[in-house]
């Protein structure tokens, strides 16, 4: 069982839902990206991880965001798959090449990332893409990210207008009206990926903040599943929920095919 409330838009075509369920946990075959470098706006350098698809034409872009683990190989790889759907997807490395499987190294490397510092690296992200000439300039910019990366996705939506489609999958949410104005942005797509049994987020406080930010004009879907906790889309952790997972690939799959591809 989940919870669903979507306002504005359809779910895509069948054969869009199947494409993108036979995609949901994929890494793009035999596709390797490339890591990259450039400035942000502290003056200092930022590494990431770039997806490209096959070709040379103009692509949708996509911002994609670490858990508190860092820059890890299912981070790299989920990177690959949107470059397997056709967008150019960078992965920015927030932790300066610092990477952990271990719980409490991870809290500590989270900690010492000052918010200010972890947006200042996904605003020359955005810089870096914005003159990629791979990317389709007349489109905004996506973002998505997990956990720690969930809340950077909505952090970055709400200072940066080159940010269109956000998805949030289990990360923080914040309840301020400013914050809540910020993230609708001129009715900027938001969709939320969230587990029922999260005890950090709890599931009410999600629903209050997709309500309001369906009220500040924008077009949200939220997914909030039952028997799910945090970080329940990742494989091989403790809280892994293959359905749950399955299930909010495909959303997340439809939605930058209808707000990032389907944009004009």
């Amino acid at each position: 069982m989940q919870t669903r409330f979507r306002t504005g838009g359809c779910l895509g075509s069948p054969s869009l839902a199947l494409a993108a369920l036979a995609l949901a946990f994929c890494a793009a075959p035999g596709r390797a990206g490339e890591m990259v470098e450039f400035t942000n706006p502290m003056g200092g350098t930022t590494r990431a991880y770039l997806a490209a698809p096959e070709g040379d034409g103009k692509v949708p872009a996509l911002l994609v965001i670490q858990e508190w683990w860092g820059l890890t190989d299912w981070i790299k790889q989920n990177a690959d798959r949107f470059a397997e759907q056709g967008y150019l997807a960078l992965a920015v490395d927030l932790y300066d090449g610092k990477a952990t499987n271990d719980p409490g190294e991870a809290h500590e490397l989270m900690r010492a990332l000052d918010p200010s510092e972890g947006v200042a690296k996904l605003k020359g992200a955005v810089d870096f893409l914005r003159s990629h000439d791979r990317v389709d300039q007349g489109k905004k910019l996506g973002a998505i990210g997990w956990c720690m990366g969930g809340m950077y996705s909505r952090l970055i939506a709400q200072q940066s207008e080159e940010i269109g489609p956000t998805a949030i999958c289990y990360g923080s949410v914040a309840t301020e009206p400013s914050q809540i104005e910020a993230l609708a942005g001129a009715g900027r797509p938001v969709l939320g990926i969230f587990g029922a049994q999260d005890r950090g987020i709890p599931a009410d406080r999600v629903r209050q903040v997709f309500t309001a930010l369906k009220e500040a004009g924008s077009e949200v879907e939220l997914h909030i599943y039952d028997d799910a906790g945090h970080a329940f889309m990742r494989p091989g952790g403790d809280q892994y929920v293959p359905s749950a997972a399955r299930d909010a690939w495909q959303e997340v799959d439809t939605f930058f095919a209808e707000h990032l591809k389907g944009s004009d």
